[in-house]
Order: C-alpha cells, then sequence, then structure tokens
C-alpha cells in the first residue's frame, strides 16, 4: 500500500495527476498549454521562441529490479539495456520519450540472431554493430535484389530480396516492441 500524505496545497494531486498524464489509463488524455502551463513562464518561452509543445512538463526516473533486466534481456537480448534506471518524459504535445543506457551492439547482434539468416550473408553480418548499419545492410541488399540493377540470375536476386525483407522486419520489429514493451515495466 502507498500512502501520499502533505499539507493542503502542498502538491499531492498535482504530484499525482502529472503521473497520470505520464502514463495516462485512458485515452485522450494530453496536457493542455493553455491551462497547465505556468503563467509565468509562458509569455517569457514565447518570446524567447520556444514551442511550448515541446517541452516537458513531467519526468520520472524508475529503478529497475533485477526481475525488470531479465524481462527487458528476453525482448531486447542479454546485456542491451545496460543501466538501473529508465527516465520517462512526456511533452505537452503529447510525445514520450524513455532514456536509458544501452549496449547498441548487444541489441544489434540480438536483432541479427532473430533473423535466421545462415551462410555467406551471415558473415556480413557479424560486422554490423550499429542499426544504422543494419539498416544500410538491408538498403544494399535490397538493391542487390532489384531486378533493374541485375542482370540475370534469379535466384540469387530472390535469396537477396528475402535477405533484405527479414532484416528490415526485424530492425523495424525491434524500434516498434522497445516502447510498449518498456511501457508495461511502469
Amino acid at each position: 500500500m502507498t500512502c501520499l500524505v502533505g499539507k493542503n496545497e502542498s502538491g499531492k494531486t498535482t504530484f499525482l495527476q502529472a503521473l497520470y498524464r505520464l502514463k495516462p489509463a485512458r485515452p485522450n488524455v494530453n496536457f493542455s498549454v493553455p491551462d497547465q502551463y505556468p503563467a509565468w513562464l509562458e509569455k517569457r518561452h514565447r518570446q524567447e521562441g520556444k514551442d511550448l509543445d515541446d517541452v516537458c512538463p513531467v519526468t520520472a526516473v524508475f529503478e529497475l529490479s533485477d526481475e525488470d533486466h531479465k524481462t527487458l534481456a528476453a525482448k531486447f537480448g542479454k546485456g542491451a539495456v545496460t543501466s538501473k534506471q529508465i527516465t520517462v518524459q512526456r511533452s505537452y504535445d503529447g510525445d514520450g520519450t524513455y532514456t536509458f543506457e544501452t549496449n547498441e551492439k548487444a541489441a544489434v547482434q540480438y536483432v541479427i540472431s532473430t533473423t535466421g539468416i545462415k551462410g555467406g550473408p551471415a558473415a556480413e553480418l557479424k560486422k554490423v554493430e550499429t542499426f544504422e548499419g543494419l539498416v544500410e545492410l538491408a538498403a544494399k541488399w535490397s538493391a542487390d535484389a532489384d531486378p533493374e540493377t541485375q542482370t540475370g540470375g534469379t535466384r540469387g536476386s530472390r535469396e537477396s530480396h528475402a535477405k533484405s525483407r527479414r532484416l528490415s522486419q526485424e530492425c523495424h520489429g525491434f524500434h516498434c516492441r522497445a516502447s510498449p514493451n518498456l511501457l508495461l515495466l511502469f
């Protein structure tokens, strides 16, 4: 049981509303600049040219337990998430960000291991250490499979296209899985 105690007007409700807006239980719960932006800052920030919708009025830091790390390892690969904390922010326009330390190479190797690509292409994959590198390799394989850039050889083209498609799907799937699964922790 959690108890929040404080004097009248000490910020208990404001604290709970901020947490609620960080990850609302119901859809369409947003911040409103006219209603919730501090009036004394709004004018100054507008004069400074700040985009008020990009300002993050709520930031929370969550400590990850060993069980959380095991869950993340199962989803993203062992050693992909290296920090013990995740910082979650939500801006006035509703965009959420998650900040945590990662080992991109470990995450990339995990994604590669899920593709099932073997043989010669696997050697190319072992050299890749970043998601940007994976996207570039997928684009290269896709170009190699493009009939307009190929002359002859249909079997190699089909295999190259299939490799490219699998790799692109895994990269895209990894990015899509990241945000929803991290949200489940909170």
